[in-house]
């Protein structure tokens, strides 16, 4: 975001034209166009900045303004005695910087009210105390090696595209050193994104990332707030919805039998679509009767053993193999709508899980247990998957088994 503290001359183009002291020109364009702005004080110490179409026009009035300046008298100045031996030492110091006194002593002014009093001196080393040992990177620079790191380290595929796409957005607003980017001007990029609850709840947390990142790196001061200070959204529960067990037996028994097993792991183990894209067929277990999910395969890096229902079983059995991707897709998001609306099912997302969530809660009896098989914390089960449904209910969803007779046609590559 830019710093609305920083002057507009700052930002223009200082040339290396200036014929005296006292007379300078910038480059400063406009809407597309080249226009260079005369910058000086005129006789009643009012700042002047007439601005002209090209170089050449600027460099004349310029020259033709410091000529006249220079032989202008100061009839009003009398300066005397003490004030006369600060005005010099004053003029001696600020020759040391290469700027005009009347520039420092703006820049210092400017700088106290900013600093609300505090000197500037205090500022400077408290800036050099802090940023001398910061190594600068961009923005978008410090996001490609957190994405980078990220994925060397095994995160998931949906998990590096919404890293890319968060944070992709907020390099754009930011193309300037990640050190330069503080808590103020994070909170406002939040504010003109206009998410809400869980979207800016999603982003908050991927910035909050980038920058823990970066403070690891030293990309930023070890003192950086990051998104700290930042108040977390409020978040209203979403509504969970299920598939009744008779939307469920539809689905099974319409889709292409090569998503057939897929679809009756979500729906009877409640394990996540993305490490079902992910599950070999190795892994599954039906003398035994569970799933293994590997930690490296799952999204909370903990090993689970979902355990094999006995219906589940059967719908598994005509599909085994020793190994092999056990999805025919990479992606499985667009399947399930895409069948679902064949068939006049609706489809949302986490639909699947949390029906398998909430019917293993009815039968088992047990939160925790669920839980674990499932790969989340008791808490967020309670908040975010479970509807509450009847015995009965879970009842009829485990009893859902293959129709009599049925011959599902062998399964297709995986695409």
């Amino acid at each position: 975001m830019e710093n609305t503290n920083v002057s507009n001359e700052e930002k223009f183009t200082k040339l290396e034209i200036t014929p005296k002291p006292s007379v300078r020109v910038y480059h400063t364009p406009n809407a597309g166009r080249d226009y260079y702005t005369v910058s000086y004080y005129d006789e009643e110490g009012r700042r002047q900045r007439p601005m002209f179409p090209d170089r050449q026009t600027a460099e004349a009035e310029a020259e033709k303004l410091a000529k006249k300046l220079e032989k202008r008298e100061l009839p009003g100045l009398m300066v005397n005695g003490r004030e006369r031996l600060i005005y010099e030492r004053a003029l001696e110091i600020a020759r040391s910087t290469g700027l005009d006194l009347d520039i420092l002593v703006m820049d210092a002014v400017t700088a106290r009210k900013i600093l609300k009093g505090v000197s500037l001196t205090e500022a400077a080393r408290f800036q050099v105390e802090h940023t001398a040992s910061v190594i600068s990177r961009t923005v978008v620079e410090v996001v490609e090696e957190l994405v980078s790191d990220r994925t060397k380290n095994g995160g998931s595929p949906a998990y590096i595209r919404d890293l890319r796409t968060r944070l992709g957005n907020f390099a754009e607003a930011f193309k300037c050193p990640i050190a330069s980017v503080g808590t103020i001007d994070i909170e406002a990029y939040l504010d003109s994104t206009g998410a809400q609850g869980h979207y800016r709840k999603n982003i908050r947390d991927a910035i909050g990332t980038l920058f823990n990142f970066a403070r690891k790196r030293g990309y930023v001061p070890k003192d950086h707030d990051g998104v700290a200070a930042i108040s977390k959204p409020n978040l209203i529960p979403r509504e969970v919805r299920v598939f009744t067990p008779e939307e469920f037996e539809k689905l099974l028994t319409s889709v292409p039998a090569r998503l057939v097993p897929v679809l009756a792991i979500g729906g009877f183990t409640a394990i996540r679509t993305a490490e079902i894209e992910r599950l070999d067929w190795s892994r599954i277990n039906l003398r035994e009767g569970y799933i293994e999910i590997l930690a490296r395969t799952a999204k909370k890096k903990v090993r689970r053993l979902p355990p094999i229902s006995p219906n589940l079983k059967q719908w598994l059995e005509p599909f085994q193999k020793e190994a092999g991707p056990v999805s025919p897709f990479a992606r499985l998001g667009n399947q399930w709508n895409k069948f679902a609306d064949r068939v006049g099912v609706e489809w949302s997302k986490n639909v699947l899980r949390d029906s398998g969530i909430s019917y293993r809660v009815a039968i088992a009896g047990n939160v925790n247990l669920i839980a674990l098989e499932s790969g989340n914390s008791p808490e967020i089960i309670r908040s975010n998957h479970l509807k509450f449904v009847t015995r009965a209910e879970a009842e009829k969803w485990f009893a859902i088994r293959p129709p009599t007779n049925w011959n599902p046609a062998p399964d297709e590559p995986r695409t």
